[in-house]
């Protein structure tokens, strides 16, 4: 009679655990010795999505009670230009890089559009951005 221990992947409720299994050659009787150990860990990374949402939920509450009215603005002159220029032409340029090497690559036609698409947005917001700061209807003709 030999004292065999196998360990095998097994997949309880979405997660894979490693299950230990201790039996003797003749009898096939199985009994378990020790489960994952990483079922805690498991657990806090399920938890984890949700924490920005409480933050932003325990910040908005604490905005709504310490006595800011809607006359506060925060609006600096070249804050409008400045995220303008990082969110919505920096970034989409580099889309329409990767899109437009994408192309030369493949000759995909869909990724030629994607580049050409991007990069009128690009151009288009950051004009917006700057003629936004002068008051008129033609700033936001440009950025729609």
């Amino acid at each position: 009679m030999e004292l065999v221990i196998e360990t095998k992947p097994v997949v309880r409720q979405g997660r894979i655990q490693i299950i230990k299994f201790q039996y003797f050659s003749e009898g096939r009787e199985m009994k378990t010795i020790n489960t994952n150990s990483e079922g805690s860990t498991a657990r806090f990374y399920d938890f984890l999505p949700v924490i920005p949402i409480l933050v932003f939920f325990v910040l908005a509450i604490i905005l709504h009670f310490s006595g800011f009215d809607d006359s506060y603005t925060f609006d600096p002159p070249g804050l409008l230009p400045l995220l303008n220029l990082i969110f919505l032409f920096i970034c989409p340029m580099i889309v329409g890089y990767i899109a437009t090497k994408g192309y030369m690559a493949s000759g995909s036609v869909s990724l030629l559009t994607l580049g050409c698409g991007v990069f009128s947005m690009a151009v288009g917001s950051l004009i917006a951005g700057f003629l936004l700061q002068a008051e008129g209807p033609n700033a936001v003709s440009y950025l729609n």
